[in-house]
């Protein structure tokens, strides 16, 4: 390689043009030279702010970043302790750097965090490794909570450091056991609940497979709860329940479950366990609930009792669902069975209850069919033996097993609701039948329908007895309502309904007067236009004197307050003899006419037996 050197000399024999333009050349060099330096250092300057600014900028971050950030080596010893790291642990800067890790988060956790993950390197030296961990904090006051600490391991020329991201989840795990309290258990007793039921069932069930011990499942409801909300509100209910919530948990044995299902039906899960042993806890229960609960919402005592279904593993039930199917089928025997009781699951419940099950679906599918009819049995004069009236008596034709007897479906229809729409129904086909006769010239009398409790009750059945007249062209004084002692046992209930009835013109007769808890406040309190002795009283004359005197004390009650009386039942002739001593009674029973279907009535009518 050579080189060129112009001497002072040389450019002085070169001519002036040239000499000029090496001179701009050099000129130009060095003032782009310059230029370059000072670019140079420019960019060096902003590189150098830059760099400050963004360390400034991470400490910034650091400090202020909610979550505390902690640096600290392979020893433990903490390096840094930022601003949330003060509030969280309760622990000033300068109190920790230097001091070991485990002064704020104690336990064998941290064991782990500086154990090698895999095995050192010259290839691992920028190498970082993260990993989060779960344990337990401690604050500077002592208490201990939970922590969440994410960190890297930043492996550097052999030496290895970690910076921790430490977050107090104390809020999160609070709200996940709400979550989970709120799957889980019952919000108003605190109780498990159907779902964690369920799952206990099925691990218990699965335990008592694989060692052939016995389970039982105890159903228990709450008789007459309803009334309690009824009475004193719902406020006072819920107190009722956690009460008795608390009263059951104390009955519980070592080996029981009790999960409250829904509403006052309270389950208890019962492994190992014998028969016997389930119906000493039956007992244990009942006998908790002879004491009474204390309602402050209430002001008030309030006595319960509790009606018990039980089913046991093998022998009533596989599954989770057919246990407490079949406990809770016993438990409804209990409570139909006058409640307080406890009943134990046999076979023949389960056909009963699946055979009322499937009146249910037929009846439903009866009211859509018309299958419905009505016959018509007449009520007699016992002095003149002209006719006054005819009960409509509601029957039910069913397609596969013929005629069903009322007293067989009534009961269903009233406890499902269906009883609204049939009621309205045999109404209408009642009052229109009536109309049909008194238009084709006859005198039927007076109309007699059955009203039941549900429908007493309803909210539109004042409408419905004012629009049924008027659309059939019936006198509200044709027609009697005819209703059990059932219907006005709450007097102050039924007072407004029964007066409206009155004021409208139709008559209320008190059905099967006798047979149930018969009381004179009834008679003194309520607007009641007609008794109807009990057929069980009537048919039963001839045994003897206190039968005949329960007749006669009615008949002469019935006299002193201006009430009609009706004697049902009557079927023989003796007792016809006996009831004309009354002259202003009438009757009726098979010994003038069995119920009749609407087309044989104008027979009676024009030519009576």
């Amino acid at each position: 390689m050579s080189f060129l050197f112009i001497s002072a000399s040389t450019v002085v024999l070169l001519p002036l043009s040239i000499r000029i333009l090496l001179m701009a050349t050099v000129i130009l060099a060095f003032l782009l030279s310059l230029i370059v330096i000072k670019r140079v250092k420019r960019q060096r300057s902003k590189a150098e702010n830059r760099s400050r600014f963004t360390d400034k900028l991470n400490t910034t971050i650091v400090r202020s970043a909610n979550d505390a950030i902690i640096t600290f080596d392979e020893q433990k010893t903490i390096l840094s302790w930022n601003r949330s790291a003060e509030t969280i642990f309760g622990y000033q800067r300068d109190e920790m750097i230097g001091e070991l890790l485990s002064t704020v988060m104690p336990g064998g956790a941290l064991a782990t965090l500086t154990e090698e993950k895999e095995p050192r390197g010259q290839e691992e030296n920028h190498k970082n490794v993260e990993e989060t961990v779960k344990l337990e904090g401690l604050r500077k006051t002592g208490d201990l909570f939970p922590l969440e600490l994410s960190f890297s391991v930043v492996q550097n020329e052999g030496e290895r450091y970690f910076i921790g991201i430490a977050r107090d989840i104390s809020e999160r795990k609070a709200y996940r056991e709400k979550i989970k309290q709120l799957v889980y258990r019952d919000e108003l007793t605190s109780l498990p609940n159907r779902r964690m039921l369920e799952e206990k069932l099925e691990q218990d069930l699965k335990l008592a497979k694989e060692t052939n011990y016995h389970l039982g499942v105890t159903f228990i409801d709450m008789d007459r709860f309803k009334q309690i909300n009824h009475v004193y509100g719902h406020k006072a209910g819920d107190e009722l329940l956690i009460a008795m919530a608390s009263r059951l948990e104390k009955r519980l044995p070592e080996e029981g479950f009790l999960a409250r299902q829904s509403g006052d039906e309270f389950i208890i899960v019962y492994y190992p366990v014998l028969k016997q042993e389930q119906l000493q806890l039956a007992d244990s229960i009942i006998g908790a609930f002879h004491l009474p609960f204390e309602l402050e919402e209430a002001g008030t005592d309030v006595y319960m009792s509790p009606s018990i279904g039980m089913s046991l593993y093998p022998e009533d039930g596989a599954t989770p669902e057919e246990l407490i199917k079949n406990a809770d089928v016993a438990m409804y025997e209990a409570k139909k069975n006058g409640g307080g009781q406890t009943v134990f699951f046999i076979e023949d419940l389960k056909e009963a209850l699946t055979e009322k099950a499937r009146l249910e679906r037929d009846l439903r599918r009866a009211l859509e069919n018309d299958e419905l009819f009505l016959h018509f049995q007449p009520q007699v004069s016992v002095t003149g033996g002209g006719i006054t009236g005819f009960e409509a008596l509601v029957r039910w034709k069913h397609p596969d097993y013929g005629v069903i007897p009322p007293n067989t479906f009534i009961p269903i229809a009233e406890e499902t609701g269906l009883i609204i729409s049939m009621g309205e129904e045999i109404l209408r086909k009642a009052c229109q039948q009536f109309t049909d006769w008194k238009d084709e010239g006859y005198r039927p009398g007076c109309l007699s329908v059955n009203i039941s409790t549900v429908q007493f009750r309803h909210p539109q059945f004042m409408d419905m007895i004012k629009q049924t007249l008027a659309t059939h062209s019936v006198a509200p004084s044709e027609l009697i309502l005819e209703m059990t002692e059932s219907v006005v046992q709450e007097v102050e209930e039924a007072f407004p309904v029964l007066q409206q009835l009155h004021q409208l013109g139709v008559r209320v007769a008190l059905d099967d007067f006798g047979k149930g808890y018969s009381s004179l406040n009834y008679l003194k309190s309520l607007p009641l236009d007609i008794l109807k002795i009990d057929k069980s009283f009537i048919q039963a004359i001839h045994l003897g004197t206190r039968e005949k005197a329960i007749i006669e004390t009615v008949m002469n009650l019935g006299t002193k307050l201006e009430m009609q009386i009706i004697a049902e039942g009557v079927e023989r002739p003796e007792q016809l003899e006996y009831l004309i001593q009354s002259p202003s009674l009438t009757y009726q029973g098979f010994y003038f006419s069995a119920p009749l279907p609407p087309e044989k009535v104008p027979t009676i009518l024009t030519d009576p037996i």
